[in-house]
């Protein structure tokens, strides 16, 4: 008796057991399984599969729109762009086959460039400069000027200057790009030393200046002819006016240590009736000036082609310019602007 009691209660056990199979959800018996996932990208982004185990049908999705997915059958392709921010970024891949779910952390490293991004400052002299750099990723260099160029390695960034011809600073930029990410780094060279031979004085120029004593205003530009006189010394014959006979010529001193010049108060002619015409220094501030004379340095422009703007060898100011004196009567001589008077003042010469 008990032996039936015992079998009729197996048997009810696996009726039980099968119907409530045929009644339900069939349990899910497949599988999904990760091989291998290495999608860790660097900046420069690209293409890197996941390999999965699976009994049926994978489809596979990405949280982020800048990465995608491809499945074919076991392989699902990671393909992600270049990265040109700073900053990591992250996503997360999800693989599905049947009620099997598995999801897989995707991660983008940013640029990484470390360098001194400080403006450069550069000598007037042809020369190399080497700068310290930390790319892990590959980079390029560009330059804006045809005198700057460059070089680098993994770890240096080394520039190349040519000699500064000018007598003024230049500047140039320097683009780091690594992807779509890139840096820029201004450079400036300073001007060639301001230092004039002899022989580069010698030519036409042209004569630059305002008349009187106001700090703004018309500006006058004139003919001048510079002709050496010795070694040291150089006579400026300036065409003031029309016909050509209206000129005068005064003399200029150079200084060949310094490699400027030197214009000094000196008599230039005399009159029909025996007055001489003599140039003194001029400066607004303190009037005549019967020393020291106008110092003219190179402050622009080119070794062949060079700017001179004229100082106050005493008081270093460009206030100043000079005038033509009739003596001993003192009455200012003009020439073609002012009847009675001219006096010039700002005073550059510009070799044509």
């Amino acid at each position: 008796m008990k032996k039936l009691i015992y079998l009729l209660s197996t048997l009810l056990s696996l009726a039980t057991a099968v119907g409530c199979s045929d009644w339900g959800e069939e349990p899910d018996m497949n599988i999904l399984e990760l091989e291998s996932a290495n999608v860790s990208f660097d900046a420069f982004g690209g293409a890197r599969d996941i390999i999965v185990k699976s009994t049926g049908d994978v489809t596979a999705s990405c949280s982020d729109a800048w990465c995608t997915v491809a499945v074919s059958g076991n392989k699902v392709m990671v393909t992600v762009p270049p990265n040109g921010e700073l900053l990591g970024r992250a996503t997360v891949v999800t693989l599905i086959s049947g009620a099997k779910k598995v999801q897989v952390p995707v991660a983008q490293s940013g640029v990484q460039i470390d360098f001194d991004r400080s403006p450069l400052t550069l000598s007037g002299g042809a020369g190399d400069t080497t700068l310290l750099i930390n790319a892990p990723v590959p980079f390029t260099v560009a330059s804006s000027a045809t005198w700057l160029v460059s070089s680098h390695t993994d770890t240096t960034l080394t520039l190349q200057a040519e000699a500064n011809p000018a007598f003024e600073d230049r500047s140039a930029t320097l683009k780091v790009t690594a992807g779509s990410f890139s840096i820029s780094v201004g450079v400036t060279q300073r001007a060639r030393k301001a230092f004039l031979p002899f022989e580069n004085y010698i030519g036409t120029w042209t004569f630059i200046h305002a008349a009187g004593t106001l700090t703004s205003g018309a500006t006058y530009s004139k003919q001048a002819t510079v002709v050496a006189s010795g070694d040291t010394a150089l006579h400026v014959t300036l065409k003031v006016g029309t016909p050509a006979s209206s000129t005068f010529t005064f003399v200029m001193k150079y200084d060949p240590a310094t490699g400027t010049v030197n214009i000094p108060a000196q008599k230039l002619f005399k009159t029909k009736d025996s007055t001489d015409v003599s140039l003194f220094t001029f400066n607004r501030s303190s009037g005549f000036k019967f020393a020291g004379g106008m110092t003219g340095t190179p402050t622009g422009g080119t070794l062949a082609n060079p700017v001179l703007t004229f100082m106050d060898s005493e008081s270093a100011t460009t206030n100043i310019g000079f005038i033509l004196i009739l003596e001993p009567d003192t009455f200012y001589m003009g020439f073609g602007i002012a009847a009675s008077t001219f006096r010039y003042t700002y005073i550059t010469m510009k070799k044509q």
